[in-house]
């Protein structure tokens, strides 16, 4: 993390960034202690939700102290829980005998598909109109109330939840059409 802070050129986002991490830190790290309950994986949850929040360090910065607080825990908690769930897919148990059993449910090939689907949700993502993006990274990644949300993106409150909702429809089409074009592109790469 140390390097990552000497990297940024800005330096109030860099002040901006070291306070987040001085004042949230011990709280970000105690919770995923209590949920991965080993050191090193929970002090990488913390580092990778920290590096996430720093894609978006610009809306962070207009988030109040108490709402930063609550989304910074509970995305740590769900980091740590979707590192559970990525881990359970490979599960270790003993059985009656004494031998060690490795049951491994996930594949290379569906990881593939996991990561292709991804892909394909991103370039749907990045094709909406700048406003659907804004409206979706403000209510879904940083959780904010509709009056933020209508702040910062200059609309009337009682429209947030209207664009939310177009902007969530038209994201769902485009990611559909998005992988019918690459059924189609796959089915015509058979023959």
């Amino acid at each position: 993390m140390i390097y990552f802070l000497t990297v940024i050129d800005d330096a109030d986002d860099r002040d901006y960034f070291e306070e987040i991490y001085e004042k949230y830190h011990k709280m970000m790290f105690d919770c995923a202690m209590r949920i991965l309950k080993n050191r090193h994986d929970a002090e990488d949850a913390v580092q990778q939700v920290l590096l996430n929040l720093w894609k978006y360090i610009y809306n962070v910065k207009k988030v109040s102290e108490e709402k930063l607080a609550g989304y910074l825990y509970a995305t740590t908690r769900n980091h740590c829980y979707d590192l559970i769930e990525k881990n359970k897919h490979t599960t270790l148990s003993f059985d009656d005998n004494p031998e060690l059993q490795i049951i491994i449910e996930t594949t290379p090939e569906l990881i593939a598909i996991d990561k292709y689907n991804h892909s394909l949700l991103m370039e749907a993502f990045n094709e909406l109109t700048p406003r659907y993006r804004q409206i979706i990274m403000d209510k879904a990644i940083l959780h904010l109330n509709d009056e933020q949300a209508a702040a910062h993106i200059r609309i009337k409150v009682t429209y947030v939840r209207e664009c939310l909702s177009r902007a969530r429809a038209t994201l769902r089409k485009l990611y559909l059409k998005k992988l019918e074009e690459a059924e189609a592109t796959a089915g015509s790469d058979r023959k």
